[in-house]
């Protein structure tokens, strides 16, 4: 996802993870329709990892999984209303806290 966030090609960042483009497809849309949570999978999720590498070997073992097991990517949402969310949470970071509530 940092690779995404950062401009990367779908391509690139396959080349990288030695998966298809429609595998980091499908992830970037997870990540987009619901967020980190979206993209962990029950195993990650359950696990404690004792290192970045026991970590990256876990997440590299369901994109395996994934790519010879491939779905299609069914968006729960419309990607107008997944816009406005974000657009909101934006409002609603910038939004100036009210000082004088402190005081």
């Amino acid at each position: 996802m940092l690779a995404a966030a950062g401009g990367v090609q779908n391509k690139d960042i396959a080349g990288e993870l030695g998966c298809t483009r429609r595998t980091v497809g499908f992830w970037r849309n997870r990540f987009a329709e619901s967020g980190l949570s979206g993209i962990t999978c029950n195993r990650i999720r359950n696990s404690v990892f004792r290192s970045v590498d026991n970590l990256k070997q876990a997440s590299q073992g369901e994109i395996t999984h994934h790519n010879q097991n491939p779905r299609s990517c069914v968006w729960a949402q419309k990607g107008q209303d997944i816009l406005e969310k974000v657009s909101r949470a934006r409002a609603a970071l910038n939004k100036p806290q009210r000082r004088d509530a402190l005081h």
